[in-house]
């Protein structure tokens, strides 16, 4: 049901078998690392939303949260991505016509529940000119991922961790989920777990936590609906373990789920197991399937979360002199 493998949650034979391979993997990151650029580019400000680990740490939520927070504030912000799942070969600006195929899902989902300029492309440093020629007032760029893509300058690094696997076995790629060193972590300017964790890290960069809370069920057309029986489960993202968990915490309990690798697409073919009952997926599955017949999408309902920005997140990247290694940090909780 997971897309992490159960190797990388704790270690075992297989881990210890692909020890060395994690260790050429480190001296690369070592590398890489060293071009690493802290600073402004072509005037805007750059802030990483990224991750330590493989996928299915909830960035996506945090990345829109943070983008409504900065426009609420009359800032210019716009978006920069990898378009993961997408068919681009270069660059490109993000319209109401773009589809999930061709742009990926999380960057669709982002540009639909932001309205903020979004951009795709495995250059995200041309991905950011881009949005800089279309939109010149832009003040700050978010990179929706890209913690480990040093050639993009950035002033501000956020690391997201899911507290029910933190950095799983410890264990770098691919033995463990790792993409670099735990120790990475004392160069970010915040930590963010989504979720409780059951204890803070220990270093001094601060530490806060976000809750993705459910806001209803809707259908495609965004009108508040109830989710009655019998009701199948579909989705196509990392840990699709978490979103099925949530249907039983909320008290739905599905007659089927199906679940599919994460930025996999889906074709109206992939609901044929649901029969004569509703369809319930995530907010990012929604977004891929424009092309079912009408009569299908008429039977999807669709969890709404939504996530707000701490003040305290939002000072963070307003206020330059934020970042300070210097002693232990207060740990922020969302209040709920």
């Amino acid at each position: 049901m997971s897309d992490i493998p159960k190797f990388w949650r704790k270690r075992t034979l297989l881990s210890y078998l692909l020890l060395p391979l994690s260790w050429l993997y480190f001296f690369i990151t070592k590398i890489r690392y060293r071009h690493r650029k802290i600073g402004t580019i072509d005037g805007i400000s750059v802030i990483i939303v990224g991750n330590l680990t493989v996928g299915g740490n909830g960035k996506t939520p945090v990345v829109i949260a943070l983008a409504k927070a900065m426009t609420n504030h009359q800032i210019k912000v716009g978006i920069i991505s990898r378009g993961y799942g997408g068919k681009l070969i270069s660059e490109q600006l993000l319209t109401t016509e773009s589809s999930a195929d061709i742009v990926g899902d999380e960057p669709l989902l982002i540009f639909q529940e932001t309205g903020v300029p979004v951009a795709v492309g495995r250059n995200r440093l041309a991905a950011l000119r881009l949005v800089k020629k279309h939109h010149p007032d832009i003040q700050w760029i978010i990179s929706d991922d890209g913690l480990q893509h040093y050639r993009l300058p950035r002033l501000k690094e956020w690391i997201v961790i899911a507290p029910d696997l933190v950095f799983g076995n410890e264990l770098l790629l691919p033995a463990g989920p790792l993409r670099e060193s735990i120790k990475r972590l004392n160069t970010a300017d915040a930590i963010i777990f989504t979720g409780n964790p059951t204890q803070y890290l220990p270093t001094k960069v601060p530490q806060y936590t976000l809750t993705m809370k459910t806001s209803g069920f809707v259908n495609l057309e965004g009108k508040t609906v109830e989710l009655e029986p019998p009701f199948y489960a579909l989705t196509a993202i990392a840990r699709p373990e978490r979103f099925f968990q949530t249907l039983t915490r909320l008290g739905y309990t599905p007659t089927a789920y199906q679940s599919f690798p994460d930025h996999a697409p889906l074709p109206s073919t992939v609901a044929q197991f649901a029969v004569n009952g509703s369809i319930v997926m995530t907010m990012k599955d929604a977004v891929k399937i424009t092309s079912w017949p009408t009569e299908l999408k008429s039977k999807v309902v669709i969890l709404r979360y939504e996530t707000t920005l701490l003040p305290e997140l939002l000072d963070n990247i307003l206020n330059s002199s934020f970042k300070d290694n210097s002693g232990p940090k207060k740990c922020i909780r969302q209040k709920k």
